[in-house]
């Protein structure tokens, strides 16, 4: 995890909070961000009077992060990019604001600090929630986007008869590849189970690429071409089949495509050990069950 903060992080982090004790500032970096406007345009959008704005556009010209061009002003490059980091600052805050219950009360801790910097990019993503008249609404929508994927990165963290018997027979029908990732325990448990068989027989084809890791992860991730699937246990160790997160945003899957890549560089030899598993699943059935 990085725990040193970098002079340029810090001047930058410095300005932001500069700008962020004022209102008026942030308005004008704002607005100014999709385009040039003149102290007209300017105090019209920031409802505020022409001596306020006067001397906020001083203080981000003294800052260099604005410029004069004729009537008008504009932002520098400095004061695109400043505007870029507030613009995602804000979206991630907001992201964490209105849903505040939730992440107060879920593990987020499988999520590394580089992938939080830029948790903006999940600020769309559709909350999909249990209700009393649809129970299982949260798996059944993930099943059902999981029949327009040919496909699939998936994070197992627990084991779920019906969810694993789709992927099973998806990869049976020919329609799915799947890359899967589970602790050590869930795959111990899988081997007493009856999708052994299966299992060995989808390593053997390359269809189904498992990879092991030691320690056990406090989500769910499963990624395809157009969607990705978030979920996340309760802080208590219990996983919270009530919720999911959904988004078909490209910035988001490509989010969740570098939490699977970061998850899959902490497995045990850092491949997909089919040939080892192979062996596993070979050997003589476990004869005590662990229960997942």
């Amino acid at each position: 995890m990085k725990n040193k903060i970098t002079k340029k992080e810090l001047k930058t982090f410095n300005i932001l909070k500069k700008i962020l004790n004022s209102k008026i500032r942030t308005s004008i970096i704002l607005h100014l961000y999709s385009g040039e406007k003149n102290l007209f345009e300017l105090r019209s959008l920031c409802d505020i009077p022409s001596s306020s704005i006067s001397h906020s556009l001083k203080s981000l010209k003294d800052m260099e992060i604005l410029k004069k061009k004729g009537k008008t002003v504009k932002l520098t490059t400095k004061g695109y990019m400043i505007a870029i980091n507030l613009i995602k600052l804000i979206e991630s805050w907001h992201l964490l604001v209105i849903r505040e219950e939730f992440w107060s009360n879920h593990d987020t801790r499988s999520i590394p600090e580089n992938l939080f910097d830029s948790f903006h990019l999940l600020t769309n993503m559709e909350s999909i929630k249990s209700s009393i008249n649809n129970i299982s609404k949260p798996l059944t929508s993930f099943l059902d986007s999981m029949q327009t994927t040919k496909n699939l990165k998936i994070v197992l963290p627990n084991f779920s008869k019906q969810q694993f018997n789709s992927i099973m027979q998806l990869i049976e029908k020919d329609q799915i590849e799947v890359k899967m990732i589970v602790s050590q325990k869930l795959m111990s448990y899988l081997e007493t189970t009856n999708f052994k068989s299966k299992i060995k027989e989808h390593l053997t084809s390359g269809k189904l690429k498992i990879n092991e890791i030691n320690e056990e992860k406090t989500l769910f991730l499963a990624i395809g071409e157009k969607f990705i699937y978030i979920g996340f246990f309760f802080k208590d160790g219990h996983y919270d089949d009530s919720t999911l997160f959904y988004s078909d945003e490209k910035e988001a899957i490509l989010w969740g495509k570098k939490l699977f890549k970061y998850l899959n560089e902490e497995t045990i030899s850092n491949l997909f050990l089919n040939s080892i598993l192979i062996e596993k699943l070979e050997s003589e059935p476990h004869e005590h069950k662990s229960k997942i």
